[in-house]
């Protein structure tokens, strides 16, 4: 499913793949609905290194989603933001 509307996700990122060089190059999420969702974008690295292993806030687009749990979920990061930890 390809949508133009905003969404939020929020759960705890974490790196899930690196390049030869050791640099992270794919994130996911991973949310209390224990979904594990694939990140999208330009520049992840750079623009997220600092959430990792944190709870945040994720605004984008799902690129595709589906209800078949071998099908991955893959969001199209556009702005990220911490979560406090404390409710």
């Amino acid at each position: 499913m390809k949508t133009n509307k905003q969404k939020i996700v929020t759960g705890v990122l974490s790196p899930i793949r690196w390049n030869s060089n050791d640099e992270i190059i794919e994130y996911s999420v991973y949310t209390e609905n224990d979904e594990d969702i694939i990140l999208r974008g330009n520049n992840l690295d750079s623009n997220f290194r600092f959430f990792k292993n944190q709870k945040v806030k994720v605004l984008g687009n799902f690129l595709s989603s589906s209800n078949n749990e071998d099908d991955l979920r893959v969001f199209k990061a556009s702005k990220i933001q911490k979560l406090n930890n404390a409710a």
